[in-house]
């Protein structure tokens, strides 16, 4: 693994040392790890505190609220936003209006689901399509620049394998807080769960509190990784989408009444199987609908794949995998949460070895790779059966004991969304440098 990702990081979040709000101890751990420890068992009750207040206390911006609706919900179409607005709308009584930011690799699935959870749970519905001249210029800078960007604004390690799903996440919040605030509605809502936004260590910027007032917000606003969204798209027709939807800074929101933002997903069983039952159950999807593997967007196996061709290995999924399983025993300085733990442990992802996976990984993503380069020199692949045939002969014997059926079929989907959004967004992934901070 490489020095600068590797060397001078929190052994509990992975926080790097460089980053000017960290201090390691001779333990090997940042002061914010540290702390939460010694903290204990309140940590989490603390953390969770202000979300029970806003709900004991009914919400109590909506009861100034002039405007139609009380709440915009950042709906994707999932099972976790659908059950947030299924409890927002049902079991608090708040006038929800689902919102969905709509980019062109959002999976089939989801998209279908975006009518059928409005309609099941009888809610209105607004789509607000990116326009792609934005979205092309972001995901070919960060394809290209991730390295440049991390360092330049000190982003945590997560974010060398992450970069593109962290920008995508505050694009989101860019557009929504915009709209909320221009259409007078008090309240916006995400569905991200305790996981994603428990403030274990010195992570910042992959979480947040589960209730950030707007005074919260806009010193967010002045974070690294928003300075460095505003880079991003300052760059693009010499910031002719500056002072847009698309654009928010602290100066930018003087004078305008934000929202607050919520994350009532915060309380939601933790279990995937469990939350999809809860949807079968309610009829709001059906376990087909709600699984996450048909709900992602369908570009992340462009990110793996140019995570591999920068680091050599599939970075972005051992990465995540074993930072979120760092963060869920992180949430061990509860005893009663013992059983968070387990449920964690006992998913697939957070099972697998960071040495076994980058071995098993290593053979897929090569044959992934000769796809790709059988692509750039003419081949036609409509379909994963195309990709199989062209692969034959290709993967060893050996590389064969560690390549399941399973695999292949997975590696040759994998392969056609890749060369479909990288030729749509005119990305060339088979270009991509390996990075200084390879191994």
């Amino acid at each position: 693994m490489t020095d600068s990702l590797n060397k001078c990081v929190c052994e509990i979040c992975g926080i790097s040392a460089q980053n000017p709000d960290s201090l390691l101890t001779e333990t090997g751990e940042c002061e914010k790890c540290q702390r939460l420890a010694e903290k204990g068992a309140s940590a989490l009750t603390d953390f969770l505190a202000p979300l029970h207040a806003e709900i004991d206390a009914g919400f109590p911006r909506r009861k100034a609220n002039k405007a139609p609706y009380d709440v915009l919900m950042m709906f994707s179409g999932g099972k976790d936003s659908s059950l947030v607005s299924h409890s927002l709308s049902e079991d608090h009584g708040l006038r929800v209006l689902l919102f969905n930011l709509q980019f062109p690799f959002m999976s089939d699935t989801a998209k279908a689901n975006l009518g059928r959870v409005a309609s099941a749970l009888s809610l209105d519905l607004m789509t607000f399509r990116i326009v792609e001249e934005v979205w092309g210029h972001v995901l070919r800078t960060v394809v290209k620049d991730t390295p440049h960007y991390v360092e330049k604004y000190k982003l945590p390690r997560t974010a060398y394998c992450a970069f593109g799903c962290i920008f995508c996440g505050h694009f989101h919040n860019v557009v929504a807080t915009n709209l909320a605030a221009r259409m007078g509605i008090p309240y916006i809502a995400d569905g991200q769960d305790l996981d994603q936004i428990f403030p274990f260590g010195n992570s910042g910027h992959l979480s947040h509190p589960p209730v950030m007032t707007p005074d919260s917000f806009r010193e967010a606003l002045g974070g690294d990784v928003y300075a460095a969204y505003s880079d991003i798209l300052s760059r693009l027709r010499d910031g002719a989408y500056l002072n847009t939807l698309y654009d928010l800074t602290p100066e930018s929101t003087v004078g305008l009444e934000l929202p607050t933002w919520i994350t009532p997903g915060a309380l939601l069983e933790v279990s995937q199987e469990a939350r999809i039952k809860r949807c079968e159950d309610l009829g709001i999807l059906d376990k087909k609908s709600a699984d996450p593997a048909k709900t992602n967007c369908s570009i992340v196996p462009m990110w793996n794949f140019v995570n591999y061709k920068r680091y050599g290995i599939p970075y972005h999924t051992y990465e995540y995998r074993h930072w979120n399983q760092r963060r869920a025993k992180a949430l061990l300085i509860e005893k009663d949460l013992h059983k968070l733990l387990d449920e964690y442990e006992n998913r697939d992802s957070m099972n697998t070895d960071m040495e076994k996976l980058r071995e098993q990984r290593i053979p897929f993503y090569r044959a992934f790779e000769h796809a790709l380069e059988l692509t750039a020199k003419g081949a036609k692949f409509e379909t994963p059966e195309d990709v199989i045939d062209a692969l034959d002969g290709f993967i060893t014997e050996e590389a064969c004991k560690i390549i399941s059926q399973d695999d292949m079929r997975r590696l040759a989907q994998e392969v056609i969304e890749t060369i479909r959004w990288s030729q749509y967004f005119d990305i060339n992934v088979l270009g991509v440098s390996r990075s200084s901070n390879a191994e």
